[in-house]
């Protein structure tokens, strides 16, 4: 499989207990991530019960406050190593909008488009060539333990040939979050893993 560039970054923190959406303003939130650059400052606001959601379009960042999780996406599309979300999310951390001695998890979500190198789908041709059939979608949900980690890998039909996404999770038990060159190297290592794993298929 080719991996054509990755579409979407995020870290997802788990919380015991549900946040106090009253402590998270929206002006606080929108501060934190002022560049200077009206263009880039746009942003829009989404509010329902137990639901905040903060995006920035020119910025391609969302930051999402939901019932007893935090939700922080990178859609730059940038190389990985370059995308500035463990920045981000240490912003988020730093403003005390959340409690942290409530977190009992955290996550990494990547979300990228592969191209196959060999074939059209990803079943065997036992079922592609059985009689009467005709496949119109085809994909795998996967998930596994591996180093004491719990990963999700879904691939699912573009509609387009031999292209497929791809969304990759690495789960960590955690009632902490690691400082920012630990946090990096993880989501650079789990990305790795989905590669490998893509690879094997």
């Amino acid at each position: 499989m080719k991996i054509q560039g990755l579409k979407n970054l995020n870290i997802t923190l788990l919380f015991s207990t549900p946040l106090n959406h009253l402590l998270i303003s929206k002006d606080d939130v929108v501060n934190l991530f002022k560049t200077g650059d009206a263009q880039k400052d746009l942003f829009s606001l989404v509010e329902a019960s137990g639901l905040k959601v903060v995006i920035f379009p020119n910025q391609k960042k969302d930051v999402v406050f939901e019932n007893s999780r935090v939700i922080l996406s990178d859609k730059s599309e940038v190389v990985i190593d370059q995308s500035t979300i463990v920045a981000d999310l240490r912003k988020i951390l730093n403003a005390n909008f959340v409690d942290q001695s409530k977190i009992i998890a955290y996550g990494f979500n990547y979300d990228f488009l592969v191209e196959l190198d060999n074939g059209t789908d990803l079943i065997g041709t036992k079922i592609s060539q059985l009689p009467g059939i005709t496949i119109t979608n085809t994909g795998v949900n996967l998930s596994f333990e591996k180093n004491e980690l719990t990963h999700v890998l879904n691939i699912s039909s573009t509609g387009k040939k031999k292209l497929f996404l791809v969304h990759f999770n690495s789960h960590f038990n955690s009632t902490s979050i690691p400082e920012d060159a630990v946090l990096h190297e993880q989501i650079i290592t789990q990305f790795k893993e989905s590669k490998e794993l893509l690879i094997n298929l």
